[in-house]
Order: C-alpha cells, then structure tokens, then sequence
C-alpha cells in the first residue's frame, strides 16, 4: 500500500521534501526520541512520519511552518504508537538542570539530587496534556506559540496548561 502512495508523489515533490527535511531531520529524530526513549520505536516512527510527509506534502500551503507541521505529524504518530503501550516518560536530568540552586557542601548536593528526583518524579505524575507542554517548553526548549501548533491547541489554552501543570507541582512541592 505504502509503494502505491509513494508512487503518486512526483519528482518535483521528492526535491521539495529532501529540501524541507534535511536540515530539519536530527532534530525531528531527536525529537521523537524524547518521546519514546527507545531507539527502535523511534526508527520506525520516524520513517512513518516522513512517509505520511511525503505523501500529504501538497496539504502544507505554507513553507514556513514546514518545521511545526513535520513536529505535529511525528508526535501524532508517536503518541499512535504509545497508545498500545502503557505511557511513561523516561524524564531525564537534563530536564531538571534548567532549574538552578546553589551548591555549597556534599550534604547541598545530596539534598539536591533529592529535590531533582522528587521533581521528576512529579512531573511524570502530571497529565500527559501538561507532561507533553512542559516536556516542549523546557527540554526542547519552544515557545508557547511553537508548543501550541504542536499539540494543536489555541496559544491561551497553552499558556493556562502551562501555569496549571507549575502550579500543581508547586502545590505538592509544598506538601
């Protein structure tokens, strides 16, 4: 099935995709991997998506978003893969490192670690909406309006994600 779609797509469309797709490729590669944490799933993915790219890119009317557009068709396609798997995302350190504090002694350091772990632990507890939001804003480091064409939702309703899923680990922070 996958030979006759690829078939229909012309020459001129082959040129336009490799000119839109590789400068944008090691960071969609990358990008799905931070949602799957698994290099195979995310080989096979990543080919789904430049497939269905390929295929529906007389549907991308604007060049500019070519890179949110590409983003929004490889995390549909991961979260259709996550669907039949139990969620988890594997949040690494790096996500917690954009947060600083001051480290002064070995004990500042353990307790650190602490707080980094508990922080982690919080954000795998949020709603995958707010989970995904924070994964965008702070690991790949996008903006709101960016996020927003992402998880196909309205710029505001992002913003409020945004301040709901800070405030409900505030509040068990607090705890």
């Amino acid at each position: 099935m996958a030979n006759l779609k690829i078939k229909k797509v012309h020459d001129k469309n082959i040129q336009q995709f490799n000119d839109l797709i590789l400068p944008l490729y090691n960071e969609f590669y990358k990008f799905i991997y931070s949602i799957l944490r698994n290099k195979t799933l995310t080989d096979d993915v990543g080919q789904n998506s430049l497939l269905i790219a390929l295929v529906k890119l007389d549907t991308l009317h604007n060049f500019s978003k070519s890179r949110s557009w590409l983003f929004t068709i490889g995390k549909r396609e991961a979260m259709r893969l996550l669907k039949t798997y139990q969620r988890e995302v594997a949040y690494t350190s790096e996500v917690v490192d954009i947060i600083q504090y001051p480290i002064e002694v070995p004990d500042d350091i353990v307790i650190e670690n602490e707080k980094k772990e508990k922080l982690l632990n919080l954000i795998n507890e949020l709603p995958d909406n707010y989970r995904d939001l924070i994964l965008l804003r702070y690991y790949k480091q996008l903006s709101f309006r960016e996020a927003a064409v992402i998880l196909n939702q309205n710029y505001s309703t992002i913003r409020t994600w945004h301040k709901r899923a800070k405030k409900n680990i505030s509040d068990k922070l607090k705890i």
